[in-house]
């Protein structure tokens, strides 16, 4: 009797653990970078010859300040403009620094594609792109460097003088000290 009680007790709780584990297992796991990258990487090879995309670019290129043409191009975009840009300078074999619209559209498609983006960035990095906070807080906001660090840094940084203890010492002073 007490086996039986003991079984149906294990199988209750193996069917508990089970029901409440299956929705973790529903979840679609996160891109590993080089999964991610691959995906990305095969949206934008498709997206060059689809003929809608093709001819969203032509009308944006007309119309750059269409406001409603933009955001019906970050509705279909299958990927953020920001990923389409790295892409592109791969392919291309060009690099340029990214101009801020870029990342503002970015934004703008991360708020458009809240599923997407939090299965390809992670939810700590949508969720501070949502709210507009930092994904980390830089350390100048954290803390003034204090007078130990700032008499540090003349003999520790790169402002130190090297060749102080050379044998033969330097004819004359070669460097100098900026506080």
């Amino acid at each position: 009797m007490r086996k039986t009680a003991r079984r149906l007790a294990a199988l209750a709780v193996c069917c508990a653990v089970a029901f409440l584990a299956s929705p973790l297992a529903a979840q679609p796991a996160p891109f590993d970078p080089k999964g991610r990258r691959e995906g990305l990487t095969n949206a934008y090879l498709a997206l060059q010859n689809n003929p809608q995309f093709l001819e969203f670019k032509a009308k944006l290129e007309a119309t750059p300040h269409d406001t409603a043409l933009l955001e019906a191009f970050l509705k279909f975009m299958p990927l953020s403009p920001l990923d389409y840009l790295q892409i592109d300078m791969e392919h291309r074999h060009f690099e340029v620094k990214v101009p801020k619209f870029i990342q503002d559209l970015h934004a703008q498609w991360v708020a458009l594609h809240p599923a997407t983006a939090r299965s390809l960035y992670g939810d700590a990095a949508v969720d501070s792109i949502l709210n507009n906070w930092p994904a980390e807080v830089p350390e100048q906001s954290q803390a003034g460097p204090g007078v130990k660090s700032v008499t540090a840094g003349a003999s520790v940084d790169t402002n130190r003088n090297v060749a102080a203890t050379d044998v033969p010492p330097p004819n004359e002073y070669q460097g100098e000290i900026q506080v």
